[in-house]
């Protein structure tokens, strides 16, 4: 394991969406976006997508952030250079149609998860460079995808993502882990020079899964594109992936549509 801590002298070492958004084992406690491993007693798959995340990408040209501090401390930018070349955060989730992540008791059992879906996520996961996610993400992931492609029950696109995770740099934003394994970096806290450090190095894209983490990440205007597949479900009541929060409007720009088999709908939005 290699840890990241946040001091004053950043230290970035080479790490699951969120996980972002990645696919991850099934729990009572689910996280946000990414394939899942089948439910005990014949429950259906599901897909916290989150990630997840979760690195999809079209390289368009980007323009310096309105946050310098997003921009140029950590990663060793001045002001005026274009983040075209930076890596980008994209927050990959999936939400019911009336924007909710997870039931009131964290339930995803209503994730609409079918192979055309799940091969989908793989394609997009794989090209990316790390997966960004919580504690809570990351123990559910680390619990079922290490071996999971060692089970014949789990074929196809289920025993090709245990690959995929296994070999993804992963980072893991806790204050309380103390050791994590299978190619991951401990993470204490959001800091924007850290993540601006992260952006600049070579290599993908980040996937951000997880509401908790994304909403971190937000709050410091750190996500630069969003991945947020719409499941054909409304569920009430739940935790929404986008809380309430103060200030202007946030304008965005439709970079695709697309629409599943399943009847799950994809919306990547992008910064103007």
């Amino acid at each position: 394991m290699r840890a990241l801590h946040v001091t004053p002298a950043v230290t970035v070492a080479r790490t699951a969406l969120v996980v972002p958004v990645v696919p991850v084992a099934p729990a009572v406690r689910a996280p946000p976006v990414v394939p899942v491993a089948p439910a005990p007693r014949g429950a259906v798959a599901v897909v916290p997508v989150v990630l997840v995340v979760i690195v999809f990408g079209l390289h368009a040209a980007q323009y310096l952030r309105t946050s310098a501090a997003r921009a140029v401390a950590g990663a060793g930018r001045s002001v005026g250079v274009a983040w075209a070349t930076m890596r980008k955060i994209i927050l990959m989730m999936s939400v019911s149609l009336d924007g909710f992540f997870e039931g009131p008791d964290r339930q995803i059992d209503w994730h609409v998860v079918d192979d055309e879906l799940h091969q989908h996520f793989n394609d997009e996961l794989r090209t990316m460079g790390g997966f960004l996610s919580g504690r809570v993400t990351y123990e559910l992931m680390a619990e079922f995808w290490p071996t999971a492609d060692a089970d014949p029950a789990n074929a196809g696109p289920m025993a090709e993502f245990a690959g995929i995770w296994r070999e993804m740099p992963k980072y893991v934003y806790s204050r309380s882990l103390d050791r994590a394994d299978w190619n991951t970096t401990i993470v204490r806290d959001v800091v924007p020079e850290e993540v601006a450090a992260l952006a600049a190095a070579p290599g993908g894209d980040f996937a951000l899964g997880g509401a908790d983490l994304a909403a971190a990440f937000l709050r410091q205007d750190l996500v630069d594109e969003y991945r947020i597949y719409v499941h054909p479900v409304r569920i009430g009541r739940g935790k929404p992936l986008f809380p309430p929060v103060d200030g202007a409007p946030v304008p965005l720009r439709l970079e695709g549509t697309r629409t599943f088999g399943n009847g799950v709908v994809l919306l990547r939005y992008g910064r103007p």
